[in-house]
């Protein structure tokens, strides 16, 4: 499954964006509607580790594929804009196939 250094992007390109929805959709929600203080501990940690590891994975294959730095600022860019690791592992799956 993480056998390249694609598919290790690919997972944490998608888990960052899936952490980003469960934050901003489920555990925000419980702590400023619901009023439960502690909603956002958990999921707000796990996206904060795989957003770090987004940002590593993108530079890392940025290295092996020499990719501009145009393209490298894009994908550190999608990391700070809730959802866009989706469109950028996207785009850089079709670019690369």
């Amino acid at each position: 499954m993480f056998s390249t250094p694609q598919a290790r992007f690919r997972f944490f390109a998608v888990a960052e964006g899936i952490s980003c929805i469960a934050l901003f959709l489920v555990a925000m929600p419980l702590k400023y509607a619901a009023g439960i203080e502690s909603a956002i501990k958990v999921p707000g940690m796990v996206h904060g580790l795989l957003f770090l590891a987004y940002l590593a994975f993108t530079f890392h294959l940025s290295r092996i594929e020499s990719w501009s730095f145009g393209k490298l600022f894009t994908g550190f860019i999608c990391g700070f804009i809730p959802f866009s690791t989706f469109w950028f592992e996207s785009n850089v799956r079709r670019v690369s196939a």
